[in-house]
């Protein structure tokens, strides 16, 4: 097969988004989501520096193997400095220091484009050796292996397993057996409130503890665990079932399978019901998506026939909105779906990746995806499972719907239709369909009112009178809301075309948002409160510049407004400050050690941070934060202020 030069360039995006490990691709992933010219920045920066910091772990890992009195510490620069041993893991050992990355990340000086994500890309790109490895992770049931950004999946393990210890995360070469365990530079973590697991990564060492972050991930906390472990190698029979489970994911489809027209990549999602493959098209010279059937049952179930709905129902529109598998029936392949590659990431990558949407782009998307649902529904089928899975974006940033495994024909099938059928996703589903009605245009209406609340405020609502008691959507949608997400389907929008018409008539107003931390920033402390000099100017210039004032502080709520009430008796601050501010709640413990400015529900690039604390600042949002001296020390001569209000008027263009 004549490889293409389009082919080249996507088997390299490939290796680095689906096949480096997942902090690296995690990171990769979320720079290719981001739009804003200084978040591409920060996203291109973060992500070189996750890769730094994960490659540099790995060599530590290796050299601490073999030097018993070596002292473990934050893994950085210096570890590609030093000499490690070679065997399974020569290409690490013989590594020297990523030049070109470490421009990116910014520290080294260097002509790179911060902002090119193809120059990222290249700079990843002498990290391909790492594809030959695996991460596994020891847990108390066996090995979950990682593969890629979001995929990870449970073998069976030896009992020696549990000699390595529960969490200790292994660098296992594919080829060979041979592993690496990474404790205490790495460990791995799984919470039952999310669907992956947590590798954390060593960032600092103070006395027998180590600061660990999720890196990769938008906003991960820190956490501070006891330092445990030493590296070691080991070594797996190359024929043994654990290493088979760890090369193979349990898919149908090796990577680099090739079949008449097509050359598999590989695997990159793996579902109760189906699994998804990259693949390169060489008729159309293109990448696609291959969709197969995986029975994991016996006979033709249920999720079969849903299989098969795919193509049956999703045929039927002619909205290039909604993305159409053909069936395809090759030798090597099998029968499988095929449909077009969407790059861009679904709706609900990227609202996890940003938390909210701004205003202007959540409009346009929206009414982009009323029209496909308009033109799905004039064909009479209900999509049936509108929720931010099912919605993807290409490159340019149009959104894309998915899926139509338990779509329904309400107009060619009655009986089909009828009531009782498998219904949507818990969360999304309209209440007549809970109390076993029939799917149909509106019951789509409702599912995308609970989407498009999520785009403006980053939770799950139900209803209209949940966003407008909250303040979490605008009070020009609530009317919008009031339509969609009515209980009963006859107040809801008569079709599709006339809830696009009324969000176009929506002008978006975007808010703008500070938030100001309390201690060491405003004032001294919760004791003494002595306030900051040139507070009162600083927090008038803050309410006539900004629609909503946020207070992001490790006070509890009711510690936080006697600080304020305090600085109001004594006129530090203006009155109306007390009435425009609103406290974030901050879950203390694992996830309350940084200040991820998501939980806001104002876009990031629409908000900053002043805080004196830059430990407190997530990774990924260090372009909105507004660094300011601590302030402990009452009466002491401070130009805080003076520098924060220079630093918030150049991020918002402010005069």
């Amino acid at each position: 097969m004549k490889i293409s030069t389009e082919k080249s360039a996507f088997d390299r995006q490939f290796a680095v988004r689906y096949r480096l490990p997942r902090p690296i691709s995690r990171s990769y992933e979320s720079a290719l989501y981001a739009r804003d010219e200084a978040e591409i920045i920060n996203k291109i920066e973060w992500c070189a520096g996750t890769a730094v910091r994960f490659v540099a772990a790995l060599r530590q890992a290796l050299y601490l193997s073999g030097d018993p009195g070596a002292q473990v510490g934050a893994p950085g620069v210096r570890d590609f400095k030093q000499e490690t041993s070679s065997g399974a893991f020569s290409p690490l050992a013989a590594m020297q220091s990523p030049v070109r990355l470490l421009q990116h990340a910014g520290a080294y000086s260097g002509a790179v484009d911060r902002s090119d994500r193809a120059s990222l890309l290249s700079s990843l790109e002498p990290l391909s050796f790492l594809t030959r490895y695996r991460i596994a992770c020891v847990e108390r049931e066996g090995v979950r292996v990682l593969l890629g950004p979001r995929m990870e999946y449970l073998i069976w393990a030896e009992d020696r397993m549990r000699e390595v210890g529960e969490g200790t995360p292994l660098l296992v070469d594919t080829e060979t057996g041979e592993y690496l365990t990474l404790r205490p530079l790495a460990l791995w973590r799984r919470r039952p409130s999310r669907p992956l697991g947590s590798l954390l990564v060593l960032r600092s060492v103070r006395g027998d503890a180590g600061r660990y972050v999720e890196d990769g991930v938008p906003g991960s906390p820190a956490e501070e665990i006891p330092l445990e472990g030493r590296p070691r190698t080991g070594r797996f029979d190359p024929g043994s079932g654990i290493m088979k489970g760890i090369r193979d994911p349990g898919t149908r489809y090796p990577d680099g399978l090739e079949s008449g027209d097509y050359a598999v990549e590989g695997v990159i999602w793996k579902g109760s019901m189906s699994d998804i493959y990259l693949a390169w098209n060489s008729s159309r010279n293109a990448p696609i998506v291959l969709k197969t059937y995986e029975r994991r049952g016996s006979g033709f179930d249920e999720n079969y026939w849903h299989f098969i709905n795919e193509e049956k129902y999703a045929r039927e529109p002619g909205h290039p909105g909604v993305v159409k598998p053909s069936r395809v029936t090759q030798e090597g392949l099998g029968l499988v779906y095929e449909q077009d590659f969407i790059g861009g990431g679904s709706l609900g990558d990227v609202l996890e990746d940003r938390g909210v949407m701004p205003l202007e782009q959540a409009n346009a998307v929206g009414v982009q995806l009323l029209h496909i649902l308009d033109d799905i529904h004039a064909k009479g089928i209900a999509h049936n499972d509108i929720k931010p899975d099912n919605i993807l974006f290409d490159t340019d940033g149009g959104p894309r719907i998915i899926d139509f495994g338990i779509a329904r024909s309400f107009i060619g099938d009655r009986n089909e239709a009828g009531g009782g059928v498998r219904v949507g996703t818990e969360g999304y589903i309209a209440p007549e369909l809970m109390a076993g009605g029939a799917p149909s245009a509106r019951s789509d209406l409702y599912s995308f009112g609970v989407v498009f609340a999520q785009m403006l405020c980053g939770r799950m609502v139900r209803s209209h009178e949940e966003l407008a008691a909250g303040r979490m959507a605008p009070v020009g949608y609530l009317g919008f809301f009031m339509r969609c997400l009515a209980e009963n389907p006859a107040e809801r929008f008569a079709s599709a075309r006339a809830a696009a018409e009324a969000l176009a008539g929506i002008v978006p107003v975007q808010e703008r948002a500070i938030t100001l931390d309390i201690e060491g920033t405003l004032v001294t402390d919760y004791g003494g409160r002595h306030p900051r000099p040139g507070l009162f100017g600083f927090i008038e210039f803050c309410l006539a510049a900004f629609d909503r004032i946020f207070i992001y502080t490790s006070l509890s709520r009711r510690e936080a407004e006697e600080v304020l009430a305090s600085l109001h008796e004594r006129k530090a601050v203006p009155g109306a400050f007390m009435e425009r501010c609103e406290y974030v709640d901050w879950p203390r413990g694992a996830d309350g050690t940084v200040k991820d400015l998501r939980r806001c529900g104002v876009p990031i690039e629409y908000n900053a941070i002043v805080d004196d604390m830059g430990v407190m600042i997530p990774d990924d949002q260090r372009h909105r934060w507004v660094p300011v001296p601590d302030y402990s020390v009452a009466g002491a001569p401070d130009s805080g202020f003076f520098i924060a209000l220079a630093d918030i008027r150049r991020k918002f263009a402010l005069p």
